[in-house]
């Protein structure tokens, strides 16, 4: 028993030092740029705190009943700081960039602080050919779902011990908006007619007039952002889980039982057409999990029948290797996914014949190249919780933490990258002409470009590919919460109800901050 007491304490105790320890190690709250995927974590999975409040000692309510009980949890919430997810995305951690339309050389030496991205490479052509425009985004996340867990005594020993076995069912609705606003400081009199339809004619799709269309022109592939259109929202199962367990300790103060189990993906697989697109559930990944609970009692009241219990509940993941289409970067260059690039050399020899207009706009979105299939393995994900239950004739209530961490996605190849593409010399009008020095904010002066004859020389290797920016690095976050709530033990088929909240928070940019309401029911029998 004194054992059991001693484990406990050490867990309630030291395993939030050791988040706060790991946490400290990050100087910066924006340790992520320019990524172009957010992983995040799913509502009433095993180990959090709206599905493990008020359903820990229901199992055995009912006397000579079946030994087993259900719940249903209904639960929503939103996300917070704003401008961190968007430091997330956007690159060199900015909260906001300048898109100007410039074909002409400048001075690299002054590092023009004026010009973050060039808007031809976002296809943005216009009549008086001096656009500019500030862009930032504001992505939310937002969530509303209902749980039913299932939990049954399956075979009881002698000694009181037993087997149990267990299920959870969430159904989640998930929207995702990134809220791209743009305010434009000169519009440049509209899009350049002449180049529109150039582009019309040879590449098959017009030309654009400001950001927003940009990131919803129908040419792209992939990286889109539409907040106005239904697919920023998701309605699935969201991952179904079963185990298995056993209790190994059940005594008047203390309890103990550990569990193992499979996670059957039932969610959506991310497919990269937008950008923060809506995931249900573990971006379409299988998994096992295991762990173990441990109940103990810290106070009693004989007379009043009243007890405080605190409980310590662990639970460890291990997503399996899928499948999934990311965009990526090319190392060293942030945004490099929306530059512009000639396919192939046929694409980069015709351009170099055409006339000026067609020349000039004559190229393939960076983004239709680097959507690849990628094989992702989350690898592991930790939850611990620790929560103090005050139990009285009918009232209970709960305050606790939960920690949870992540290991950084594993991500490799899912098959051969074509080398046969070259980023485009926006700059000099393109002819053919390639760089693969430029970035989508800085030409260079254009020293580093190279004629047509010179084309396989730029072309974009395998090894160039930066497949950390697909990647969610490592997480840790933490959450409050508390809950109340009411039982009626002496019914026939006992019942109970309870309302509850938390917030989720992370010291960095590779977590979500968010609030969540919940209310839940359940029954004994």
């Amino acid at each position: 028993m004194k054992k059991h007491l001693i484990l406990s304490l050490l867990l309630s105790i030291t395993l939030p030092a050791m988040a706060v320890r790991r946490i400290k190690k990050c100087d910066s709250s924006c340790k992520a740029t320019s990524k172009t995927f957010f992983s995040i974590r799913p509502p009433h999975q095993i180990g959090s705190p709206e599905r493990l409040v008020h359903f820990r000692d229901k199992l055995e309510q009912r006397e000579d009943g079946w030994a087993g009980t259900i719940q249903a949890t209904v639960f929503g919430g939103k996300s917070t700081r704003t401008q961190r997810l968007a430091q997330y995305f956007m690159p060199e951690c900015r909260d906001k960039l300048i898109v100007r339309e410039q074909l002409q050389t400048f001075d690299q030496e002054k590092n023009d602080p004026q010009l973050d991205i060039l808007a031809n490479h976002l296809n943005i052509y216009t009549a008086n050919g001096n656009f500019e425009s500030e862009i930032r985004f504001e992505p939310e996340h937002s969530f509303i779902g209902v749980g039913f867990n299932w939990k049954q005594r399956l075979y009881e020993r002698d000694n009181g011990k037993h087997f149990f076995g267990f299920a959870s069912l969430p159904i989640v609705r998930v929207k995702n908006k990134i809220n791209l606003c743009e305010r434009i400081i000169e519009d440049g009199g509209g899009i350049n007619e002449t180049l529109s339809a150039a582009s019309e004619t040879i590449n098959n799709f017009p030309v654009v007039a400001n950001v927003k269309q940009a990131f919803r022109q129908k040419a792209w592939k992939c990286g889109k952002i539409d907040d106005c259109g239904c697919d920023n929202t998701e309605t699935r199962v969201a991952d179904i889980e079963v185990g298995l367990g056993y209790q190994l300790i059940n005594e008047e103060m203390c309890t103990l039982e550990s569990f193992v189990g499979g996670i059957i993906a039932t969610g959506n697989r991310p497919e990269g057409t937008y950008v923060f697109e809506p995931i249900v559930g573990h971006n379409k990944h299988h998994g096992v999990f295991w762990g173990s609970s441990i109940g103990l009692e810290l106070w009693h009241h004989d007379n009043m029948d009243r007890k405080l219990m605190m409980y310590v509940d662990y639970n460890g993941r291990y997503m399996f290797e899928r499948s999934e289409c990311r965009l990526v970067d090319v190392k060293c260059k942030p945004w490099s996914r929306y530059m512009q690039l000639y396919c192939n050399l046929e694409q980069a020899t015709a351009a170099s014949t055409a006339n000026e207009n067609e020349a000039l706009v004559s190229h393939t979105p960076g983004v239709n190249k680097f959507c690849l299939c990628l094989d992702v393995s989350p690898r592991f994900i930790h939850t611990f919780n620790t929560g103090f239950s005050y139990y009285g004739e009918r009232f209970e209530a709960e305050l606790g933490y939960n920690f949870f961490c992540r290991s950084s996605e594993c991500i490799e190849l899912g098959c051969t990258f074509a080398e046969t593409a070259a980023f485009k010399s926006v700059a000099t009008g393109g002819a053919g002409q390639t760089d693969n020095v430029q970035t989508i904010c800085r030409i260079f002066n254009n020293v580093n470009v190279e004629l047509i004859e010179n084309f396989n020389d730029n072309i974009i290797k395998t090894a160039d590919l930066d497949l950390e920016s697909a990647a969610h690095p490592g997480t840790t976050l933490h959450t409050i919460y508390g809950s109340f709530g009411y039982r009626w033990d002496d019914r026939e088929y006992p019942i109970f109800a309870g309302l509850g909240g938390s917030y989720q928070y992370s010291q960095d940019n590779t977590g979500m901050s968010k609030w969540m309401l919940w209310g839940k029911a359940g029954i004994s029998f």
